[in-house]
């Protein structure tokens, strides 16, 4: 890094020169991996990006659209080195949430891309969730599914808007949040 602790490879925009000028292909592993993060789910590869990195950052907080996913069948290459590992099928989470994994992914980027309540409304009602799925974790992780179709259901009918009304602004906490 430069006397800044900043790459001496970047230009004058900020971007990598070895990149722009000769290709992704000439990156060194770290360059090449940051700020991806690989993760494999059952078998499957997903990418995605660190929000460390000031242009996917960018990127995903200042898009005014919801975030969508795509699938692309490509080949898995040499640097696509995955962080974690996770098969929902295995007996080891038999009882435990990860065996729901699928439906509370898409239940929490659901309740996200809600844009019928406000990000705060949103990001309580997350909250409520989580802290619900942990109870049934202790209790009966099998009920993880119906608890995902109340939630689904109450909010398709709005019937969580009145809780969240009679929640007192707290403005000192919500500051810190």
């Amino acid at each position: 890094m430069d006397e800044n602790g900043k790459c001496p490879l970047l230009s004058t925009e900020g971007l990598c020169r070895v990149h722009a000028e000769l290709g992704e292909n000439y990156l060194c592993t770290t360059c090449a991996v940051y700020p991806r993060i690989h993760h494999i789910v059952d078998g499957v590869l997903e990418r995605s990006l660190t929000l460390s990195c000031p242009e996917a950052a960018r990127l995903a907080l200042l898009n005014p659209d919801p975030m969508e996913f795509q699938l692309v069948l490509e080949p898995v290459g040499d640097r696509d080195i995955a962080a974690d590992q996770l098969d929902t099928t295995s007996l080891q989470f038999a009882r435990r949430l990860e065996r729901h994994f699928w439906d509370a992914r898409s239940f929490t980027i659901e309740l996200l891309q809600n844009r019928s309540y406000d990000l705060w409304e949103r990001l309580i009602l997350l909250g409520l969730f989580m802290q619900n799925v942990e109870e049934l974790q202790r209790i009966d992780p099998h009920a993880i599914p119906k608890l995902i179709e109340r939630y689904k259901q109450a909010l398709a009918d709005g019937l969580l808007r009145s809780s969240l009304a009679n929640i007192p602004a707290q403005p000192v906490i919500q500051f810190k949040l």
